[in-house]
């Protein structure tokens, strides 16, 4: 039987919750890793009641795939999920759903595709030589012990602003940029689990604190849109940055009730919502990526060699462009390895059914709510052998065929991540620009840090590694 051969089930396995199910709450809350491991055992859909709501937990591909990309209209993000999200973010593409959600899709779209991103790559070329030259050791031989997810974390940082608002990060602010958004993380984590999310009016734990990161996120987000609208509104020639295709960007499909531009709250809240999703997951996947090419050298130096192949002996071509990381399989294949591992965000939102459905002959009552832990999809021996083993082969041409909807890190369908692409173009660049000039290994003794969840996947403890430069081969 091949593995695209297992039928997805029929009928699910039906999990005791006692008390309300009360302990599952608090079991998901203190490890939803672990916990979701422990789901996983009793069959590839279980159900359990949940303070008087039904839960699917789905974990076979098939389904998982069928609930994200089918019957968009009948299944919806969970409310009580967007809500968290509304708290830090307002209301952007991630938060909204239904006519409001496919207004800002279309608007948004083109900024994304395969030639705008690659218009990008100038961009994340010149944080990359700054960020550098201000962490990372210089002259060949020499070496520094470095954060590994504060360095993702600075580098990203800057590629995101320069792409969004053509200016790169105030390293004065990193900290305290770095510091709210950890917060609205931290807090996002604990209220998905609440009961119920208190209206605004309301005290609860963490208000304050929560509040006062949402408004140092807006302010600086604000505070770049405030300059670029002072400016005049006039198209300035030669910009390639994201605000500026946001503010020109029109709806193809005008609705009568609707502008065709995004209006300025339309415009914050989405600035608001890219920076962050380009920001945080995209550092956290690759200090995990630096992670495993230390914990697995052989494969780091498979992939330099690939680099300088592609590159000559220069280093970080003048121009990257996408032909440039074409020519890397191997690379891509190590980052797909490490997004299957520890994808940034181990689960998409939780779905809620708004009428009855069928997930490949398996029915879901209206009002029921679906969750989809791919973590635990991708750690499936049916579909990757060895699944806890670091085999970036898996993913190289001539492999055997992964099934669809076993491999979802960017989420699937309708609702499939905006910015697939272009993180996957900006993890390459960086990833490459680093085997170029660099070698890292852990230090003596240490090892790569459990996974700890606060909406993002992180390193528990901190990754040190020490880091080499290297000299040009010649």
């Amino acid at each position: 039987m091949s593995r695209a051969d297992h039928a997805p089930p029929l009928h699910g396995v039906r999990l005791p919750t006692p008390r309300l199910g009360w302990p599952l709450v608090q079991a998901l809350r203190r490890d939803p890793l672990g916990t979701w491991r422990d789901i996983h055992r009793a069959g590839d859909v279980v159900q359990a009641r949940v303070l008087g709501r039904e839960f699917h937990f789905v974990f076979h591909p098939a389904m998982v795939r069928a609930a994200l990309a089918d019957q968009d209209e009948a299944i919806s993000k969970e409310e009580q999920q967007i809500r968290v999200f509304q708290i830090g973010q307002g209301l952007n593409v991630l938060t909204s759903e239904g006519a409001d959600w496919k207004r800002q899709r279309r608007i948004l779209n083109p900024a994304f595709s395969a030639r705008k991103v690659a218009g990008y790559m100038a961009l994340m070329t010149q944080a990359l030589a700054q960020v550098n030259a201000e962490s990372l050791p210089v002259g060949p031989g020499h070496s520094v012990q470095v954060d590994a997810h504060a360095y993702t974390a600075r580098l990203t940082m800057d590629v995101i602003l320069r792409v969004l608002f053509g200016e790169r990060m105030d390293p004065g602010r990193l900290q305290a940029v770095s510091d709210a958004i950890h917060q609205l993380e931290v807090q996002g984590m604990r209220m998905i689990f609440w009961p119920w999310i208190p209206p605004d009016w309301m005290p609860y734990p963490g208000r304050r604190a929560t509040w006062a990161a949402r408004d140092l996120l807006r302010q600086l987000v604000r505070g770049h849109i405030e300059s670029r609208r002072a400016l005049g509104g006039t198209p300035e020639a030669g910009r390639t940055d994201l605000l500026h295709m946001m503010l020109q960007a029109q709806d193809e499909v005008p609705a009568p009730d609707k502008d065709r531009h995004l209006s300025p709250g339309e415009v914050e809240d989405n600035c608001l919502a890219l920076f962050l999703a380009g920001y945080d997951t995209s550092a956290t996947a690759l200090t995990w990526w630096m992670g495993f090419m230390a914990e697995h050298p052989e494969a780091a130096e498979r992939a330099r060699d690939e680099v300088r192949a592609a590159w000559g002996l220069q280093g970080l071509p003048v121009a990257p462009a996408p032909e440039h990381l074409s020519r890397m399989p191997w690379l891509e294949a190590t980052l797909k390895e490490t997004l299957r591992l520890r994808p940034p965000i181990p689960a998409p939102f939780m779905r809620q059914v708004r009428r009855d459905v069928n997930l490949l002959g398996y029915r879901v009552p209206a009002g029921d709510c679906i969750s989809l832990p791919v973590w635990e999809v991708q750690r499936d021996a049916r579909w990757f052998p060895e699944p806890l083993a670091f085999r970036p082969e898996r993913f190289m041409p001539g492999a055997p065929e992964i099934p669809r909807g076993a491999w979802l890190p960017f989420g699937s369908g309708p609702h499939v991540c905006l910015g697939q692409h272009f993180a996957m173009v900006e993890m390459q660049l960086i990833a490459a620009a680093l085997l170029a000039g660099y070698r890292w290994r852990l230090p003596a003794g240490r090892v790569l840090p459990a996974p700890r969840l606060d909406i993002v996947l992180k390193p528990e403890t901190l990754l040190q590694l020490d880091v080499e430069a290297l000299a040009a081969p010649g």
